[in-house]
């Protein structure tokens, strides 16, 4: 089976350890740990750690596109990087080691034109996979249907499609049909049209999306 995962909205991911965050004061942090970032890029990190084979492609620019293009690769994952005019954005995690709290700062990423997102996704068809992984938000610059030329373009081709994001984006590439959702409890609540779930509500709720032809099966994160 050819696995492959796209992530258009990919990040140097960077984390690093403080005793407490005090406002107005320089704070003496760890080391720096930079790790490759994004949805579809973390799905193939997490297939190579299992002992699969999943090759990840996604748009690559600047010195950042350039560092996390060598993490995958010193890691041993395959990729296809599409270059990008705009650099590669980077997001960054605080740990306070006195509460063992985390703070995450996600930056937006840089704008993106349809036409590098239709050389990741022409790259991503032109290894004919049976599954592909979508995953992760759109970067700025793309239009909120651009996952439904996703669903479009895998069912074209006989490919199962996992997609995993949310809002808009989300609606649709289900407007097409997917093999597989995977929502969190949030996200799920918005696709059966109410504010929120109980418990003994989400079994009847993901039902309700595959009675309704969105995909063949949910899995739901809580």
């Amino acid at each position: 089976m050819i696995i492959a995962t796209l992530t258009l909205n990919p990040a140097l991911d960077k984390s690093t350890g403080v005793e407490r965050l005090v406002p107005e004061q320089k704070l003496r942090c760890t080391a720096m740990q930079t790790d490759a970032g994004g949805g579809g890029i973390n799905v193939a990190k997490g297939i190579h750690k299992l002992g699969g084979v999943c090759t990840a492609v996604f748009p690559a620019g600047g010195a950042t596109g350039d560092q996390l293009i060598d993490l995958l690769k010193s890691a041993g994952i395959p990729t296809i990087a599409i270059p990008a005019q705009a650099e590669t954005r980077e997001n960054i995690s605080v740990s306070e080691t006195s509460t063992n709290v985390q703070y995450r700062f996600t930056l937006p990423g840089a704008v993106m034109s349809e036409k590098e997102a239709d050389d990741c996704l022409d790259a991503l068809m032109n290894l004919s996979p049976d599954l592909i992984v979508a995953s992760g938000s759109l970067p700025p610059g793309l239009p909120d249907t651009y996952y439904r030329k996703v669903a479009e373009r895998a069912k074209a081709i006989g490919a199962k499609l996992i997609i995993d994001t949310s809002g808009p984006a989300l609606q649709a590439a289900l407007d097409v049909g997917v093999f597989l959702l995977k929502p969190n409890l949030g996200e799920l609540s918005v696709l059966a049209g109410v504010d929120a779930l109980e418990m003994n509500m989400v079994d009847d709720a993901a039902l309700d999306i595959i009675r309704r032809g969105f995909c063949e099966v949910v899995v739901v994160s809580l």
